[in-house]
């Protein structure tokens, strides 16, 4: 719209500025006057064109485009749940290494430890029921014999002699050699019966070794003559190697 006006004014100021170079004449001043009015015309139809443009929109006048609503704020992800710890687990003790189980002791085993039998790695014991006297003989590997007349040798000993002469009688009678370290190599057993015109006698032999029982029997004792003075010839009840 102002460039209406402006166009206005550089025709008004070529027309002014091409008066100027025209020469006096005889008919100047009337056509003069007729170029002014005419310009004076055409300036005031100029003004009302810029008046009347003013009050239209043109076509080609940019609206501006309605402003956009404001974008939301970018929404921030909320972090995953974290979850919950587990509680920390308390150490573990340490191992401790179990303890040994001691062997159960058996009937005859529990009878010398109550009499005061030694534990040893390896015991020979002699039980038998009745107020007879039994007597137990064990040879060693070496050759060398432990009875009642001879209690220790090769490091073993009789340490119970059940129902001998000066001894009290029981009747549950056991006796008992035992070796607190073993000479390696054969043994032999042997029971005698020494009670006079006796008549046989059962028993039970045991051998422990290393706190279990490696070897056990039943038998009989035997016959004692009417005429010995002290015991039976002791009969052979077993024999064994150690270690086993």
């Amino acid at each position: 719209m102002l460039g209406w006006g402006a166009l206005a004014l550089v025709v008004l100021a070529a027309v002014l500025f091409g008066l100027k170079q025209c020469k006096p004449g005889a008919s100047g001043p009337s056509s003069l006057g007729a170029t002014v009015e005419d310009l004076k015309r055409q300036n005031q139809k100029l003004e009302q064109d810029i008046v009347q443009k003013r009050n239209q929109r043109s076509p080609w006048t940019c609206v501006p485009e309605p402003p956009k609503p404001p974008e939301p704020p970018a929404s921030v992800p909320e972090p995953p749940a974290s979850k919950p710890e587990p509680p920390a687990s308390k150490p573990l003790p340490p191992v401790s290494k179990p303890k040994p189980v001691p062997p159960v002791l058996t009937e005859d085993q529990k009878k010398v430890r109550d009499r005061g039998g030694k534990e040893g790695k390896l015991e020979v014991i002699l039980s038998w029921a009745g107020l007879h006297d039994l007597d137990l003989y064990v040879t060693c590997p070496s050759g060398e014999k432990i009875w009642a007349k001879a209690l220790s040798a090769c490091g073993g000993q009789l340490d119970i002699d059940a129902n001998g002469s000066g001894n009290p009688k029981v009747t549950d009678p056991v006796e008992h050699v035992a070796f607190g370290q073993p000479p390696r190599g054969k043994y032999r057993v042997e029971v005698a019966n020494c009670e006079r015109a006796g008549t046989p006698d059962p028993f039970r032999l045991s051998v422990v070794y290393e706190g279990k029982v490696i070897r056990q029997l039943a038998g009989m004792s035997p016959v004692t003559d009417a005429n010995h003075s002290f015991c039976g010839r002791p009969a052979l009840v077993l024999e064994f190697t150690i270690p086993p």
